[in-house]
């Protein structure tokens, strides 16, 4: 919730969940990437970059490919383009741009 309202000082929380947690939290990890990149951390955009090219739970991979758009970086984007997992693929592939969206 911290994320979601912009809540700074927790920037260094979250940035730390995002680093630290185990795969089998990959939910929380998913949660805080997605809070960071709302609040427009760009401090977090290479441990994005590294978690999202490394993953293999889907879930956590779209998260960082939304949050690495978010921050206008389409390096993921690109990266994934022949990710073997389908939707990676359908969205890393799609060339709409979603900022008008909010998270």
């Amino acid at each position: 919730a911290l994320g979601w309202l912009s809540y700074k000082p927790a920037e260094s929380l979250l940035l730390d969940n995002f680093r630290t947690l185990p795969p089998r939290f990959f939910n929380h990890k998913a949660g805080a990437c997605l809070s960071l990149c709302k609040m427009g951390s760009e401090s977090a955009l290479e441990d994005v970059l590294k978690v999202g090219k490394a993953s293999n739970i889907w879930e956590l991979k779209y998260a960082c490919l939304i949050a690495a758009e978010r921050l206008g970086d389409d390096r993921l984007r690109r990266e994934l383009k022949d990710d073997s997992d389908w939707l990676i693929r359908s969205r890393a592939q799609t060339e709409l741009g979603f900022e008008h969206l909010t998270l």
